[in-house]
């Protein structure tokens, strides 16, 4: 009977040698110090990016394969900046082909990355600590060191996993770095590195899952998160498409980065079917962001594009197809220009956002055309929709602060408005005013108030609109009032108020209950002697609330002949 196959003396010699073969690889990085050359690489680093480099550790493995380990690579801050890092890496592997190392060659096959923070600072002066690194002095290869051990050339593929970049302004007066914005869970794959070549960025390719990315912001209470997407980089340039989600908010888009090598600005599109201003003040923490803001206001341009939304809420006014050109940058964002669908007209406007300050603060400014007053109002307070019609345009200038509980409630700002060919029929005319005109024996038409023109200035503060001269020109009164109504819709008001209407000499009969019953008949016998009365000039005051006005004479009426 024959031996087993495992116990024959061939495999016996084959399993030796191989057992020496494993033994001898597990040995080898012992025997073989590859952390001797390590001063003589971050010398050459230190040549090619101008900086100071640290590096904890550089030790060659056969197993699994032929690779060298690189722990804790470290890349110092410029001068004028703070002490620190710019650039972290926490281990590169550098996959080896066996081959060319046994003939004393290294041919680099793949590097995989592990553990990436970058620290970009920009200073008052609007210089930045990576600006050399993408313009380096000098290659490595450019001078050829004496007896250097490595010679780049071709990568076949490039892995970068659990990337992490912090995005912040240092001013040297205060000695601080103000936060502005942080991205985490970055990872990226590539191919195509030839590092030997100077324009090896603009040749490389790569892709950059999005999934897994969060942008955080000291003015935001909840990070920025990636559903979906894919960015992929080719000569130089790259594009993508993404999803994302902010709190309640969703939108989907795409983008595209037309110069990779010097971070230009990214350009993207964004739609979201709906944004509630409420929740979007929700989502500010009310901490400050970006520092203290440099002279002129100058900052980074991050990213561009164009942003679309179906609907937008302001409880509980409610726009439809915003439509909008958008610049983020490191401290601001600016809304230049924007139109939105409202009650059946447009507002067409820009806005800024100030994202350096705790407060958040927001300027708005709005040209409003073809607005309908009755779909307005009775969005407003639905139980006042009789109040008024017509069609309304303004122009306006507006700012509040959306890190605070309301934001409604910070509202100011100023502008004027006019209401055209409307009516009031909720306005008692033939009460108060015409009560008053009446006492004359001045004959008003009854029913609603039609006018052809309503409008005048506007301050905001305090919680209350005020207005210095506001003009009524309408078929039974032309009126001038100036003075303010409340956040809670409480009305002052003074004016001066001109009924007209068509005089008679034939007293009316008064109800004995009816208050003025005793002056008009006073007023009376005087009008009865007189000649034809055109109108009366009456002094008033309007106090109450919008649900409930109140009119009160505040001076004698006089007639107009």
């Amino acid at each position: 009977m024959s031996a087993p196959w495992y116990r024959s003396k061939l495999f016996l010699i084959a399993a030796a040698v191989v057992g020496l073969v494993v033994v001898a690889l597990l040995v080898a990085p012992y025997l073989l110090d590859l952390d001797r050359y390590r001063p003589l690489i971050v010398s050459q680093l230190e040549q090619a990016t101008g900086r100071k480099v640290e590096m904890e550790s550089l030790r060659l493995h056969f197993l699994p394969s032929a690779r060298v380990v690189v722990t804790n690579l470290r890349v110092k801050n410029p001068p004028d900046f703070p002490a620190g890092d710019t650039a972290v890496v926490n281990r590169v592997d550098i996959g080896l082909a066996l081959g060319a190392l046994l003939r004393r060659e290294i041919e680099i096959t793949s590097v995989a990355v592990s553990g990436v923070e970058l620290n970009l600072l920009t200073n008052e002066v609007g210089q930045t600590n990576y600006d050399s690194l993408l313009q380096p002095k000098r290659s490595a290869t450019d001078k050829k060191s004496g007896g250097a051990p490595v010679s780049l050339a071709r990568i076949g593929s490039v892995s970068v996993s659990d990337v992490r970049v912090n995005s912040g302004a240092f001013w040297r007066r205060d000695k601080r770095v103000h936060p502005s914005w942080s991205l985490t869970g970055a990872n990226l794959q590539a191919r195509g590195f030839d590092l030997s070549d100077r324009a090896w960025m603009s040749k490389a390719e790569a892709s950059v899952d999005l999934s897994s990315i969060e942008v955080t912001s000291p003015a935001l209470s909840q990070p920025l998160r990636f559903a979906s997407g894919t960015v992929r980089a080719r000569q130089n340039a790259a594009e993508g498409d993404f999803a994302l989600a902010l709190g309640p908010l969703r939108g989907s888009g795409s983008v595209k980065v037309a110069d990779v090598a010097r971070f230009s600005a990214a350009v993207f599109t964004l739609n979201v079917n709906e944004v509630n201003l409420a929740q979007l003040g929700a989502l500010a923490s009310g901490k400050s962001s970006g520092g203290p803001r440099p002279p002129g206001g100058s900052s980074t341009l991050l990213a561009r594009g164009t942003v679309k939304v179906g609907k937008v809420v302001a409880e509980p006014l409610m726009g439809n197809n915003l439509d909008a050109k958008v610049r983020l940058y490191a401290d601001r964002l600016e809304v230049d220009p924007f139109t939105l669908d409202l009650f059946g007209g447009k507002v067409r406007g820009t806005l800024g956002l100030d994202l350096a300050g705790q407060a958040m603060a927001t300027r708005l400014a709005a040209r409003l055309d073809g607005v309908n007053v009755g779909q307005l109002v009775a969005a407003v307070a639905p139980q006042n929709k009789k109040k008024i019609t017509g069609m309304l345009e303004a122009d306006a200038r507006l700012g509040t602060t959306l890190a605070v509980a309301d934001p409604v409630a910070a509202l100011d700002g100023d502008g004027t408005f006019a209401v055209r060919n409307g009516s009031l029929p909720g306005l008692n005319l033939g009460g108060a005013l015409v009560e008053m005109a009446k006492l004359m024996q001045v004959n008003v038409p009854a029913g609603d108030t039609k006018f052809s023109y309503f409008g005048g200035d506007f301050r905001i503060a305090n919680q209350r609109i005020h207005s210095q001269e506001l003009k009524l020109q309408a078929e039974v009164l032309d009126a001038s009032l100036r003075g303010s109504l409340g956040f809670d819709e409480t009305l002052s008001y003074t004016g001066t108020g001109m009924v007209k209407g068509q005089g008679t000499a034939q007293p009316q009969q008064q109800s004995d209950n009816n208050p003025l019953g005793g002056l008009r008949r006073v007023f009376g016998r005087v009008a009865q002697t007189a000649m034809q009365i055109s109108g009366m000039r009456v002094p008033f005051a309007v106090s109450g609330t919008v649900q409930d006005p109140k009119f009160v004479l505040t001076g004698p009426p006089a007639p107009i002949r």
